[in-house]
């Protein structure tokens, strides 16, 4: 973030190896490029109490944050004039996509996984999801927005995936119905109540 807002060239230099190490210990941890370790959607809300990540399986948050990893290591491979090392990232984030749409993509539902908003909003943001099934699964993902009440079920981690989405699908309108419930779960809610921080749940129950 400092690089791309700032050109902070230094702060790319210094901190890729340790960057690399990170990628490293992914991959050691993953089997078939997957990674299923984790907190996942860390305070989901679900049927049951919020925490440990219910709606979500823990897998998919965390390849679906492998991929990333990788993605963006490529670019600062790039930026930093290592052409090699940045193909070998992207070839690996190709092969983690491909692991990832055959594990978690479900041919009968056109969706991810459970289904949740977090599985179905992580794909889209990160550009995990074919181009050919993302309308259906922006559909997917609003409908199920609207089920509840316009509440997000998502948790720490669905949530700004979930955000950028709609962002990028030009749908405010949702995000506002989202965000202005003063009845939990939202924003509105935790005005509400009169917290003046971000609470760790949208129930606003517990200070993050």
């Amino acid at each position: 973030e400092a690089y791309r807002r700032y050109g902070e060239l230094p702060i790319l230099q210094e901190n890729y190896p340790t960057f690399e190490r990170y990628a490293a210990y992914l991959g050691s941890q993953a089997q078939g490029h997957i990674v299923s370790q984790g907190l996942g959607d860390w305070y989901d809300l679900g049927p049951k109490p919020a925490g440990f990540a219910q709606l979500t399986p823990v897998a998919l948050t965390s390849t679906a944050t492998y991929y990333r990893d990788l993605v963006t290591l490529s670019r600062i491979s790039t930026v930093l004039r290592k052409p090699k090392k940045a193909e070998e990232y992207a070839a690996l984030a190709r092969q983690v996509k491909d692991a990832f749409n055959r594990k978690f993509f479900n041919l009968d539902t056109r969706n991810y996984s459970t289904g949740s908003q977090t599985a179905d909003s992580m794909p889209l943001a990160l550009g995990l999801a074919p181009d050919s099934e993302r309308a259906a699964l922006l559909k997917h993902l609003t409908q199920d927005i609207r089920s509840h009440g316009n509440a997000m079920t998502t948790g720490e981690v669905g949530f700004p995936a979930m955000l950028h989405v709609l962002r990028d699908a030009d749908r405010p309108d949702v995000i506002f119905a989202m965000n202005s419930r003063t009845t939990a779960p939202g924003y509105g809610y935790i005005l509400k109540k009169g917290a003046t921080t971000l609470t760790e749940s949208c129930t606003a129950d517990r200070a993050g």
